[in-house]
Order: structure tokens, then sequence, then C-alpha cells
């Protein structure tokens, strides 16, 4: 009979190793880049469609100009509500003329001529 060591291996046995060795760590790189692969395309559209995401931020930017354009007028119309707060403290002829303008107030002896807009010939023609 012939003796055989438990710890020597014929040469089919090891080619049947050696392959199957090769096969698991061939297959375990293919996990390793597939969950890689996962993991970057999660991050990608994250990236783009997340909470923080390349969308939300384009919109948040669209907002935001719409919003500093609002303060821009606001801020104008603020400056002349202050001028017209201060003509009416600090300019004695100021309530006067607003009172002419907008009121139609004149004072007593004066007399007041109203020209129509539009001419005697204009309305001939017609």
């Amino acid at each position: 009979m012939r003796s055989v060591r438990p710890d020597s291996l014929s040469r089919k046995d090891t080619k049947t190793h050696t392959s199957k060795t090769r096969s698991s760590k061939r297959t375990s790189l293919e996990y390793w880049v597939a969950w890689l692969l996962f993991l970057a395309l999660f991050f990608i559209f994250l990236t783009i469609f997340g909470q923080n995401g390349l969308l939300q931020i384009g919109e948040l930017k669209k907002a935001r100009k719409v919003l500093l354009q609002e303060v821009f007028v606001l801020k104008r119309e603020n400056d002349a509500l202050s001028d017209e707060i201060r003509g009416f403290k600090e300019e004695p002829y100021f309530i006067e003329r607003i009172a002419r303008e907008e009121l139609n107030l004149v004072r007593p002896n004066e007399v007041v001529f109203y020209i129509p807009s539009s001419s005697p010939k204009a309305e001939r023609e017609d």
C-alpha cells in the first residue's frame, strides 16, 4: 500500500484549490466593486436631487435674486417715504404743495384756469 500524507496534495487537488481561491478572490473583488459603484451612484444622486442638492441650490438662488430685487424696490420706496416725512416736518411749503396738487385747493383771491387737454381743431375733425 501506498502511504499518503495528509498534508500533501496531489496536482489535481492543487489546481482545484487554486482555481477556487482565484474564483473566490474574483467574486470578492466584483462584490466590492459593485458596492463602491452603488455608493458612488447613490452619492451622485444625493448631490443632484437631495435636500441640499444642486437642483435645490438653483431654486434657492432664483428665490434669493427675486428677494434681493424686492428688497431694492422696498428700500427705494422707504427712502421716498422718508423724504416725504422730512418734507412735512422741515419744509413749510411742502404741505401747501401737496394740498394744491392732490386736493386741488387754492388760496383766497386766486383764479384757476383749466386748459382742455385736446385742441379745438382736433374736436372738429372727429
